[in-house]
């Protein structure tokens, strides 16, 4: 070789990463081949030759590779894929309808299993937990819901004695608390899934999506719950219309759930009481979607929750509930606007978290089980805001 020459480059070249694990986080991350690719501008055959170890990506590659895919670069240079933290059953669950999670959705499933399993290590390590008592789904859900009501001491006189929404998602959540179940809200996107819930011995936990509005929320909250008290963790999307005569609930089915969910925020008797006031009865059954509204903010809850429990109790017209469905999404978007903008980090976080993590958490700090910088990785707030937290509780 001359001086003039140029020695080619070594087809070896680039970061060792482990392609097995590219290929993991890729799929964990919810992205396509296509739109990776699209990202990094390359040949989707690059990122499969990355992926075979046929190819090595560069460092650029890489710190695009661990952005897009919200992971620390050293996760690619792991021997071996990590186990996959998204249960088998979220992928093809059947309130997910025939789609697949996005990106954003999986990144926030993600997050919550993180902190549902430092808590989970807290109880452990401190020794405490209480096992949960568990419904079957051969089990009525209307006396499931009732079963739940005395479990919470909550009377739909002080249900609907609540000046907003917000207020009634707040007494559930501290209520749900007391029981030992995490109850998450994360800003999931416009559209996307509603909620989803993990199972666990001691640590079970409820999200929901707080692109929906409040009323929403809570019947998707109560949805969830209805989840992990049969087991059933999940990823939903949709509501379910009510069965047709006849039709058998499968183990596992959404409208059990959905079914739990309106029975225990509209017990039968006072939602009779409440409609009959706005002249709907079995005898006249109602198609006014307005009426549905007025009895959704009696009870603090989603119009399709009313129009729900309207259809069920025999008080709308047949197929009331799929009639109005267009309309109901749209109402159980938020207004504009609002969005925790302007809103301080310490109150931010501690309705996005609620009570019980972050006061294990503190309680773990005290006890000098995890450092400081762990106690704000965990929350996800700077270290100089910790105080200001600690104070709001």
């Amino acid at each position: 070789m001359t001086s003039t020459e140029i020695k080619p480059k070594s087809p070896g070249s680039g970061v060792p990463v482990t392609g097995v694990v590219l290929r993991w986080a890729r799929d964990e991350s919810g992205y396509s081949l296509e739109e990776v690719a699209a990202k990094l501008g390359v040949e989707e055959s690059v990122i499969l030759e990355w992926e075979d170890e046929a190819a090595k990506p560069s460092k650029g590659q890489v710190t695009k590779l661990a952005e897009m895919y919200k992971r620390q670069k050293a996760v690619f240079f792991l021997p071996k894929a990590p186990a996959s933290t998204l249960p088998p059953n979220f992928r093809k669950a059947p309130g997910l309808g025939d789609r697949a999670l996005n990106p954003k959705e999986l990144l926030n499933i993600r997050i919550a299993s993180r902190l549902q399993d430092i808590v989970s290590w807290i109880l452990e390590d401190k020794g405490e937990g209480t096992p949960f008592k568990h419904f079957s789904l051969d089990k009525d859900p209307e006396k499931a819901a009732n079963s739940m009501r005395e479990w919470l001491n909550i009377s739909v006189n002080e249900q609907i004695d609540w000046k907003t929404p917000k207020q009634a998602f707040e007494h559930w959540r501290s209520g749900i608390e007391e029981l030992g179940i995490i109850v998450l809200q994360q800003s999931i996107g416009k559209n996307n899934i509603r909620g989803f819930s993990y199972k666990d011995n001691f640590t079970p936990m409820a999200v929901v999506n707080t692109s929906y509005n409040m009323q929403a929320r809570i019947f998707t909250l109560f949805h969830e719950i209805g989840h992990i008290f049969t087991e059933t963790e999940t990823v939903c999307w949709k509501y379910f219309s009510p069965p047709t005569a006849g039709q058998y609930l499968q183990p596992g089915d959404e409208r059990w759930c959905d079914q739990f969910s309106a029975a225990f925020l509209m017990p039968e008797i006072e939602f009779f009481e409440q409609a009959e006031k706005h002249s709907i009865t079995v005898e006249n059954p109602t198609d006014d979607i307005k009426k549905a509204r007025q009895l959704a903010n009696k009870f603090k809850v989603s119009v399709g929750a009313a129009s729900l429990r309207l259809q069920k109790l025999g008080l709308a017209m047949p197929n009331f509930y799929n009639q109005v469905f267009g309309t109901l999404k749209e109402l159980d978007l938020p207004e504009k606007g609002g969005g925790g903008i302007g809103i301080p980090i310490a109150e931010r976080t501690l309705s996005k978290l609620g009570h019980r993590p972050i006061e294990m958490l503190f309680d773990a700090h005290r006890r000098k089980r995890i450092t400081t910088l762990d106690l704000a990785d965990f929350l996800d707030i700077r270290t100089d805001k910790i105080e200001d937290l600690k104070n709001l509780l």
